[in-house]
Parts: C-alpha cells; sequence; structure tokens
C-alpha cells in the first residue's frame, strides 16, 4: 500500500484558480459576465467551471470563500450562477425519469446537415467559430453555448438530444443535470412553450461585433413533448452514515471528503473511470483523458486508493459484501452502479452530502421560486457571513 499523500496538481490549480477570481473577478463580474469574447478572451467569466462540475471545487465552499472577501450584493450573480448548477442537479434528482428519457432517443444516422454541423462547416460564421472553439479547448462561454443551441435547434433544425451529446462529448465540464435540461430550456421543453431564440443583434451585441450580421430563424415555434414528467419525490431526508469498508467514487464528486468520514478511514476507495460502454456519449479524446487525469491524480493523493475502469471494476464487484458509494448524481456514473449492483447484488450505500439534500428540496419547480430562497440556502449550508 501507497504511504503518504504526494501530489495534488489539479486540486492546487483548481484553489489557484478560484483565488485568482476573487482577487480580480468576483466584484466586476456582474458587469461584463455576458460578453462573448472570443477564444482565449474569457476573463470576465470564472473559468472554473471544469473544476466545479468534478467537484474538486464544492460549491459551497466557493460560496463561502467568496463571502468571506466580498459583500453578497457583490457578488450576486456569480453566486446565483453557482446555485445554478446544484438546481439544476436537485430538479434531475426529482425527476431522473427526464433523464432516462433522453437517454432512449435514439441517434440517427450521419446526414449531411449533421456533419456539417459537428465539424463547423455550416457557413454561419459565429456557429462554425463555436464548433472550433468547442474542439479546440473544451469550452465554450454560457452565452455562447446558448446561442449554438438555439441555432442547433430552430436554423439548423437538427434534433437537441443531438447536440446535447455533441456537448458532453466536447465540454471539459458537461455533466448531466446542467446540459440536459439547459437544452431542454433552449428547446422550450424545460418550461413549457418558453424556448430561448438567438437572435443576430443580441449576438453582434455580446461578441463585441465579432459577428455583425447573421441570418437566423428569430421566430421559431417552442418544441414539444408527449411527455409529462412528475415529482417522484424519492430523495432522503437525511445522508446515509458509513455501512461498508470498501468505497467506489466516480468523475462526479471528488471532494476530498465522503459525508461526515474521511476517504482514509476506508479499507480501500475504488476510483472509477467509466469506459466509454458505459456512457450515452462517446467523449472526445481530450475530454476523456481530462477526466482520467482527475481521476488518477485524486487517486494519488490517498494512500488506500484503486483506479481502475468500470469493466475492470465490473470484473472485481464480485467478491464484494457491500460498497459505500459517493453518490454521483442521476447519470452515466450512477446508472452504471445501479445496474452493476443490481446484476451482481451487492449491497450499495449511497453517500449524500446533507448541502445537496438541503438544496435539492427547494429544487422542485422553476428556478425562480428556487432564487428566492438562495440567501436562507447560504445560511444553511455554509457558514458564510452576510456583509
Amino acid at each position: 500500500m501507497r504511504q503518504t499523500v504526494k501530489k495534488k496538481t489539479d486540486i492546487i490549480n483548481a484553489q489557484l484558480a478560484l483565488d485568482q477570481f476573487i482577487r480580480h473577478g468576483a466584484s466586476s463580474y456582474a458587469r461584463a459576465r455576458n460578453f462573448d469574447l472570443g477564444q482565449g478572451k474569457h476573463s470576465a467569466v470564472s473559468n472554473l467551471s471544469k473544476y466545479v462540475s468534478h467537484r474538486l471545487l464544492f460549491e459551497f465552499d466557493i460560496i463561502e470563500r467568496i463571502l468571506a472577501e466580498h459583500s453578497y450584493q457583490q457578488t450576486e450573480k456569480f453566486i446565483q450562477e453557482v446555485f445554478w448548477r446544484v438546481y439544476w442537479k436537485g430538479w434531475l434528482e426529482n425527476r431522473p425519469q427526464v433523464w432516462s428519457a433522453f437517454k432512449s432517443q435514439s441517434c440517427v444516422e450521419m446526414t449531411t446537415e449533421l456533419k456539417h454541423a459537428q465539424i463547423g462547416s455550416t457557413g454561419i460564421a459565429c456557429f462554425d467559430s463555436w464548433v472550433e472553439e468547442l474542439r479546440d479547448t473544451n469550452y465554450l462561454h454560457n452565452h455562447a453555448r446558448m446561442w449554438f443551441a438555439s441555432i442547433w435547434i430552430f436554423t439548423l433544425k437538427l434534433p437537441w438530444h443531438l447536440g446535447a451529446r455533441f456537448f458532453m462529448a466536447h465540454l471539459y465540464d458537461g455533466d448531466a443535470a446542467s446540459n440536459t435540461l439547459s437544452w431542454r430550456w433552449v428547446a422550450g421543453l424545460q418550461t413549457k412553450g418558453k424556448h430561448y431564440v438567438a437572435r443576430s443583434s443580441n449576438i453582434a451585441k455580446y461578441t463585441n461585433h465579432r459577428f455583425p450580421h447573421t441570418q437566423l430563424n428569430e421566430n421559431p415555434i417552442p418544441l414539444t413533448e408527449d411527455i409529462e414528467f412528475s415529482l417522484e419525490g424519492n430523495l432522503p431526508l437525511t445522508p446515509n452514515s458509513r455501512k461498508f469498508n470498501q468505497l467506489a467514487v466516480f468523475e462526479t464528486d471528488l471532494h476530498l471528503q465522503a459525508g461526515n468520514k474521511s476517504y482514509a478511514d476506508y479499507e480501500v476507495v475504488y476510483v472509477v473511470s467509466l469506459d466509454k460502454c458505459h456512457r450515452h456519449a462517446e467523449l472526445s479524446e481530450s475530454v476523456a483523458d481530462f477526466k482520467a487525469s482527475l481521476l488518477r491524480n485524486f487517486s494519488e493523493n490517498l494512500s488506500n486508493t484503486r483506479y481502475m475502469t468500470s469493466e475492470e471494476f465490473s470484473t472485481l464487484a464480485s467478491s464484494f459484501d457491500g460498497l459505500d458509494v459517493v453518490y454521483p448524481f442521476v447519470g452515466d456514473c450512477l446508472d452504471f452502479i445501479n445496474e452493476l449492483s443490481a446484476t451482481k447484488q451487492i449491497p450499495t450505500n449511497f453517500l449524500l452530502r446533507a448541502q445537496d439534500l438541503t438544496c435539492w428540496r427547494h429544487a422542485k419547480k422553476g428556478f425562480f421560486n428556487f432564487k428566492k430562497q438562495i440567501k436562507s440556502l447560504i445560511s444553511q449550508t455554509t457558514s458564510a457571513k452576510f456583509r
């Protein structure tokens, strides 16, 4: 067994990025956040999302750090953006059948239109530029993501679920809840009849006139669906306690704490990297490498870990008497562990975080209702003081 922790590269990089934003970007975020100035010019936003989506940065720790240095009024917009991710996760946890329905939508044959969209040769200059940036950097500004999705759905008339899969394949920060539900929102499915329409004037203004004239469908009809998704209401009231001596961790939550117990207390911590056969969308090589690097680095920070692929873990799982699992949220990782548990008949104990459960109870309706609770939720889930 390895001795001690020696390498914290990714954690250090994440903390340095947060420090940089708190010192130089947090107070001006609200003023400039909507401007997409192009590849390599995103200093007006935090650039933390790839760390937050894997929880190298824990959302509630970020809030504490921000409010230790700035007033709530100064940073309210940024704090709301952090809570958007928490909200999306909670909304999907309350309606997991939305994820199942999304996954069940079949892929279609590669058409000429789809190919042009995926390689960035549509002839729509802004869209093609965003495809190039996405493929080169695995990142897009949030405003660009909204425009991109709207153009994909309403101007190019491509299936929204293929666009969502395309983003998941190429974004470092892609996660099941934020990605799937954001695409549904643009399409008009998330809030029935309310869609997001990309407009040439808005793109020109917020790209600093890099794309002054764009021919788009600016009067589209929102998409519809026949199914209604009701609340399932299966969230536990309180987090489970540790039950077994072995723990599984996935890419979705790499925060170095398991409930109230340190990872070091476990006999073995299995750090599991999903193989492509267990994902709904095949990741690009750069995204797959990024996730594998985060997981390997996480594993190197503890003395009792075993890094392995999901195929290797599946083979080993027959020997388990039971397994604690850091809850991986609705998505591919949860689907994998649920199927494995059922197939191999392994007792599974999910470790959820109290902060998540507190927030998710308020994520049953729209974000407007959730937003009203943010200050109260901060008081309940952090030790932050309002100034």
